[in-house]
């Protein structure tokens, strides 16, 4: 798990999405221009996309951006990031800033993901205390088996 890049957190408070992001000029920017987003710190940290390997498990996280919400979608799975672009024309895609492991390994927690279908929104977390919420929640639905992927280090829980 070398190169490691911190992913920060911001939650939108007008709508309660997120969005994560590695580019420190980025969230600069957000942080002078759009009063709505509220720094929550480093979520995880991801392995820089040049980590990305095979032999390693590790996968690039796509971003996407959702022009009839607002808010963003994150993927891990290249397929399902392919069927977005192709279907999906209110998705604008982002590319990707940081790698993820396919599978769990040794310094690394489970990023768990729901779906909102009223408000066309996703959640992502690490908390197990949030996923159980979730789970249990009748307006969020797991999506890729309740994991999308795995990130190392986790040094916030909200």
């Amino acid at each position: 798990m070398n190169d490691e890049v911190p992913v920060y957190k911001f939650l939108r408070t007008d709508t309660y999405s997120q969005f994560y992001t590695t580019d420190i000029v980025e969230r600069d920017w957000i942080l002078d221009n759009l009063y709505h987003y509220e720094l929550q710190g480093v979520a995880f940290y991801g392995a820089a996309t040049e980590a990305v390997d095979e032999l390693t498990g590790t996968i690039d996280v796509y971003r996407f951006f959702n022009t009839s919400t607002g808010a963003h979608f994150y993927t891990g799975d290249q397929a399902e990031a392919a069927f977005v672009q192709a279907n999906l024309d209110n998705y604008i895609f982002e590319g990707s800033n940081f790698s993820a492991y396919n599978t769990q390994v040794e310094g690394t927690v489970p990023l768990y993901r729901f779906y909102n279908s009223q408000l066309d929104t996703h959640f992502y977390t690490t908390s197990t205390e949030e996923r159980d919420f979730y789970s249990e929640s009748p307006e969020y639905v797991a999506e890729s088996g309740g994991i999308a992927y795995y990130p190392s280090f986790v040094t916030f829980r909200n």
